[in-house]
């Protein structure tokens, strides 16, 4: 298991309460899409209580277990649904654009 932080940057409904979701490992700087493989993310993984913790541009730490590219969706990674994720803080977008493009 790793943990990585993600800059949250991509967030879409793909059918019923099936969620894609998608952002960029805050550190590595690469394009990372967190997977529940062959559930699908569900729309309850979005939120922590009642508060939605997983949107664009918050920093979220997820617990990932394994890289599983599928072209084309070769930034794919299995992640653990136990520890599923904590916000780490909601960044603006210079921010978060100047990190990555640094």
């Amino acid at each position: 298991m790793m943990r990585k932080k993600v800059i949250m940057t991509d967030l879409s409904k793909i059918k019923g309460s099936i969620v894609c979701i998608a952002g960029y490992d805050y550190n590595d700087r690469v394009h990372v899409r967190p997977v529940i493989p062959y559930e699908g993310i569900n729309e309850t993984f979005l939120f922590e209580g009642s508060k939605l913790i997983i949107k664009p541009f918050a920093i979220v730490e997820f617990d990932f277990l394994r890289h599983i590219p599928n072209p084309p969706h070769s930034e794919d990674w299995e992640v653990n649904t136990g520890a599923l994720c904590q916000t780490m803080t909601q960044c603006r977008f210079n921010s978060c654009y100047d990190s990555l493009s640094s």
